[in-house]
């Protein structure tokens, strides 16, 4: 509850900086803030705006391996219920607490929206879609270093330094190539092609095949994991 409470303030915090400094010039200023940009300082103030709650929300995933590793869990699996069933069932309840966060913000942004930005419904599902998308992949890489014997506080550390990063690096040569390497991008609509009214086949086909071999490659490891 407390975590979510910070959440709650850092989300707040997010969009009251985004209005007071860009004006109504951004709706679903959480996805819509980021942009690349040749401008340093500019690229450094955007991609710690658009970083700010994402730390939250993997947080939101911290001690999901060790849950299922451990504790009641452990019971659970000496009594032979399924381990595959139990690692599903732990990421279907983070999916829905990162989907609650990013309802809470959506909530947030359009309540006050006022922008000068025009998206259809359509293009905010999308947009909301992918973002969501991004956030899973990144849990499940996370998931996978942790299943490799990881300490979480290093998994956590380093997604955290990936996402921020993949924000801050400037584009060199192929840009399109620069987004799917540095994914977390793809969370961004400017990026994503959703503001642009492009084609967003290529980032949910990436995205939906990544979170899909994720899962599964997390699962068959999860079932090869000693748990004494």
């Amino acid at each position: 509850m407390l975590s979510a409470g910070i959440f709650a303030l850092v989300a707040l915090f997010q969009f009251l900086v985004i209005r007071n400094a860009f004006g109504k010039e951004y709706t679903l200023s959480f996805i819509t803030i980021y942009k690349q940009s040749d401008r340093i300082s500019e690229l450094m103030i955007l991609a710690l705006l658009a970083y700010l709650p994402v730390p939250f929300m993997l947080f939101s995933a911290y001690d999901d391996i060790s849950e299922i590793t451990g504790g009641n869990s452990k019971l659970m699996i000496i009594r032979n219920y399924d381990r595959s069933l139990l690692f599903l069932r732990k990421k279907a309840e983070t999916m829905i607490w990162i989907l609650l966060m990013i309802v809470f913000m959506i909530v947030l942004s359009t309540a006050f929206d006022g922008s000068t930005q025009t998206l259809d419904l359509g293009r905010k599902m999308e947009a909301v879609l992918l973002y969501f998308m991004v956030i899973v992949d990144i849990i499940l890489i996370k998931d996978a270093m942790e299943l490799l014997l990881l300490p979480p506080q290093v998994t956590n550390v380093a997604v955290n330094i990936f996402f921020l990063s993949s924000l801050l690096l400037t584009n060199e040569g192929n840009a399109s190539a620069m987004n799917y390497i540095f994914f977390p991008r793809l969370a961004f609509s400017d990026v994503n092609g959703v503001v642009a009214t492009g084609s967003v086949l290529k980032p949910f086909a990436f995205l939906g095949i990544g979170c899909i071999l994720m899962l599964v490659l997390c699962e068959r490891r999860y079932r090869k994991v000693d748990i004494y």
